[in-house]
């Protein structure tokens, strides 16, 4: 029996999943256990072939932007149509783009880091309730300025992505989503003026 591999992006990169909700009526998780439930799919696997060939591949393989929410239906169960069903492995990508991936990864999560602090520390400006609220208004500006000018520099490297794909992008930018309404609500800048159309898609 000849191996599938899974379907990649010209860089190599393999596509994400299009569909990952519950396929709803004919769920055989939910037929046997009452339920479906969203569990994590790996982008790259077996998990074996990657763990074993170089730190690099690990640490690649490992990345939390390689890491796909899917219903465990669409994840792995015995309908045809489920990721791990399709296909049988997925291949290496070249080194400098396992590289790349990387470096961009590591800016999109630096602007999930910035995101919550600059939320959290408009919660404290803003709260009402003494035990939350900034003890040092003066200083907590000074931090917040500090990471809305870190912000900028983020939002400027996005713009220069090359590996990442634009859905990996869409996913990291949305589960911020609330964090960003809550410093976009105090007027200080947020992700909405990020333009999407700017990243290149892989």
């Amino acid at each position: 029996m000849k191996l599938r591999p899974a379907r990649t992006y010209k860089s190599g990169l393999v596509r994400l999943p299009i569909t990952r909700d519950c396929v709803g009526e004919q769920c055989p998780i939910a037929k046997n256990q009452g339920r479906c439930f969203t569990d994590w799919h790996h982008l790259y696997h077996p998990f074996g072939k990657f763990a074993s060939s170089g730190l690099l591949v690990k640490t690649f393989h490992d990345d939390r932007h390689n890491l796909i929410p899917m219903a465990r239906c669409r994840h792995n169960s015995v309908l045809s149509s489920a990721e791990h069903s399709k296909y049988d492995f997925a291949l290496i990508p070249p080194v400098d783009v396992m590289v790349t991936f990387l470096d961009e990864s590591a800016v999109l999560s630096d602007l999930g880091i910035t995101v919550k602090n600059m939320a959290r520390i408009v919660r404290t400006l803003t709260t009402e309730d003494a035990r939350e609220k900034a003890k040092k208004p003066e200083r907590s500006m000074h931090w917040l300025m500090y990471f809305q000018d870190s912000l900028q520099c983020l939002q400027q490297k996005m713009t220069q992505f090359e590996i990442v794909p634009v859905p990996v992008v869409e996913n990291a930018i949305h589960s911020q989503q609330a964090n960003i309404a809550i410093v976009n609500a105090a007027g200080f800048s947020g992700l909405h003026d990020v333009n999407i159309e700017l990243l290149q898609s892989a």
